[in-house]
């Protein structure tokens, strides 16, 4: 798909709804503005104080943070298994062969008479 935009305007770059991620993100963003000014209405209000001043507020989202990085490295890894297991089954070599053949980094002379690493 081509997207063709106006170079001297960046508003109407950053704002094209075409080949953007802006109808996805924005209703989340509606969403976090929306609760931020619950928890700043409660706050100023005096209904509950829901900031975070170094307490269980960031212990709780410490937590958050290390469960979504987790499960973000746990999917990356499954994702590079089945790839390289779709590669090398493909092939019908297997996971070791094509490690040793990746990292063979065994010294050989080359036609100018010094080693090169092949």
């Amino acid at each position: 798909m081509t997207i063709i935009y106006n170079n001297k305007s960046h508003l109407s770059v950053i704002f094209k709804l075409q080949g953007s991620i802006w109808p996805e993100v924005l209703p989340f963003c509606i969403f976090n503005v929306a609760v931020t000014l619950a928890i700043w209405i409660m706050r100023e209000r005096d209904v509950v104080d829901l900031h975070f001043d170094g307490g269980i507020g960031y212990q709780f989202i410490s937590v958050l943070v290390s469960f979504f990085v987790v499960t973000n490295i746990n999917t990356t890894y499954n994702r590079f298994w089945d790839d390289i297991e779709d590669i090398l089954g493909k092939n019908g070599h297997s996971t070791e062969a094509f490690f040793a053949s990746a990292f063979d980094c065994t010294p050989s002379k080359g036609d100018d008479g010094y080693d090169s690493l092949v």
